[in-house]
């Protein structure tokens, strides 16, 4: 009597990562995320970010359309721009637990300020009006949580605070 061992081995791929700007400099050599990863697997990579820099796209083609890998060895290339800009954003909260803010008050909240560089120091923009009257008291806006901020590589908010004051006589 013969008794066989079978040794099964499976295909395998390479993935590498490219990293380049949009006119084509690289970032970064080539960096194999995968290597003789199963065929029919996901590929993973992280999203790496570089300063003065915002990931763009992933370069169409690039490697499989499914995100697996596949026999043999791939490419995904990821651009980056060299012109990031980002927005600042503005929140309104009631400085009171529980009460909510009026429509009149939400209505002041200022506008997105998109393209702003990274490094930017910014200001945040003042209400219309700093005082609403509603029917059940007064609104004050108090101010923002922080005098100014630095653009870091996202977005950047300001979150304004309104202080509530009811009418004379009413009670809440």
């Amino acid at each position: 009597k013969f008794i066989g061992t079978w040794n099964f081995t499976p295909k395998t791929g390479t993935v590498n990562v490219e990293y380049v700007t949009e006119d084509g400099e690289e970032l970064e050599a080539k960096t194999v995320v995968k290597k003789d990863a199963p065929v029919g697997e996901p590929y993973t990579t992280e999203q790496k970010t570089f300063e003065g820099y915002s990931f763009k796209e992933m370069k169409a083609g690039s490697a499989p359309a499914t995100g697996k890998v596949t026999e043999g060895e791939q490419t995904v290339t990821y651009v980056y721009s060299k012109n990031a800009t980002y927005k600042v954003t503005y929140e309104y909260e009631s400085g009171e637990a529980g009460r909510e803010l009026p429509d009149e008050v939400k209505a002041l909240t200022p506008a997105d300020e998109p393209g702003k560089a990274d490094g930017t120091k910014v200001t945040p923009t003042a209400p219309a009006k700093t005082t609403v009257e509603t029917e059940e008291g007064t609104w004050t806006f108090a101010g923002y949580d922080e005098d100014e901020k630095t653009i870091a590589g996202a977005d950047a908010k300001f979150i304004g605070t309104w202080n509530f004051t009811p009418k004379k006589g009413m009670v809440y």
